[in-house]
C-alpha cells in the first residue's frame, strides 16, 4: 500500500499525516475501551477477541511512503521499517 505524506512544515505534521493514513486510532481506541468496565477476566477475553478479529496488519514494511517534499524525517521513517519512494 502506498502512503503519500502531504504535510509540509513541522515534523509533527508529517508524522500525523503519515499515521492518519495508516490506521484509524479512534476506531481502535473505541473498541479497546468498550471493555473498560468489565472485570479483569472478562476484559482479558474481550481483548483476546479483539486481537482475533482485528483485520489490519500494520507491519510498516508493507507500506511505501511517497515523499513529495524534502522536509520529511526520512531516516526516522526508514528506521520504523517504512519504504521510501522519492
Amino acid at each position: 500500500q502506498e502512503l503519500t505524506v502531504q504535510a509540509s512544515g513541522s515534523t509533527a505534521s508529517a508524522w500525523h499525516d503519515l499515521f492518519r493514513q495508516h490506521f484509524d486510532i479512534w476506531r481502535d481506541h473505541k473498541a479497546f475501551v468498550g471493555g473498560s468496565n468489565l472485570d479483569s477476566n472478562t476484559f482479558a477475553n474481550h481483548f483476546d477477541a479483539l486481537r482475533r478479529v482485528y483485520s489490519d496488519r500494520l507491519e510498516y514494511e508493507r507500506f511505501i511512503v511517497q515523499q513529495p517534499n524534502s522536509d520529511l524525517p526520512v531516516e526516522a521513517i526508514k528506521e520504523l521499517g517504512f519504504r521510501i519512494q522519492a
